[in-house]
C-alpha cells in the first residue's frame, strides 16, 4: 500500500480511535460530528461488524479546517 504524503497514514480506511486522535476528538465527539455536521467524513461500513472512515475524506475535511 501506498504511504500517505501528507499525514503519514497508511491505507484507505481510518478506524474511529485514528480519526479521533487525527482531529484530537474524543470518541463521543468523533460519532456526534458525524451525525449532526454534514460535511464530516461518514463512516463506511468495511465488513459486517466493522466501519471506518475513508483516509481521503478525513485529511480533506481536516485541511479545510484550517
Amino acid at each position: 500500500m501506498k504511504r500517505n504524503h501528507v499525514s503519514g497514514l497508511d491505507g484507505y480506511f481510518m478506524t474511529i480511535k485514528e480519526t479521533c486522535e487525527f482531529f484530537d476528538f474524543s470518541r463521543s465527539t468523533c460519532y456526534r460530528e458525524e451525525k449532526f455536521n454534514p460535511k464530516f467524513p461518514k463512516l463506511v461500513k468495511i465488513s459486517p461488524r466493522r466501519k471506518a472512515f475513508r483516509t481521503q475524506e478525513v485529511i480533506n475535511y481536516g485541511e479545510g479546517l484550517k
